[in-house]
């Protein structure tokens, strides 16, 4: 079972990974429930070889998931009339999430090892 987040932090990235509102942090437990309970249904899928429907499955739990770590950074979108749209999760989730995370830890590590030899 799916009992918590990765927390990623930065300077320049997403707020500090804490959840302040018990709702926010209810809305984001109950996407990773629906995760959790459609998990089995798409392994059976792909093993009765129904790919684009375990592909379908697999794609919108990524898509649950990615909304449950936004909710748990405090990443919102501006407007209600917009709430969690395709193009809203995957602009924050790689830009704020994956692309600062890879950011502070990779980039830095980088430049400390090779830029600094020259």
């Amino acid at each position: 079972m799916i009992e918590s987040l990765p927390q990623f932090t930065g300077a320049r990235c997403a707020r500090p990974a804490l959840v302040e509102s018990i709702s926010n942090w209810s809305e984001a437990q109950d996407y990773l429930a629906k995760v959790q309970e459609s998990l089995p249904g798409t392994a059976r899928e792909l093993a009765h070889q129904h790919f684009n429907n375990g592909a379908r499955a697999v794609y919108y739990a990524c898509f649950q998931v990615a909304i449950a770590a936004l909710l748990n950074e405090e990443l919102f979108p501006r407007s209600p009339e917009h709430q969690w749209g395709h193009d809203f999760v995957q602009a924050k989730f790689v830009g704020q999430l994956i692309h600062c995370h890879w950011h502070k830890r990779y980039l830095v590590q980088f430049q400390q090892r090779f830029l600094g030899m020259w």
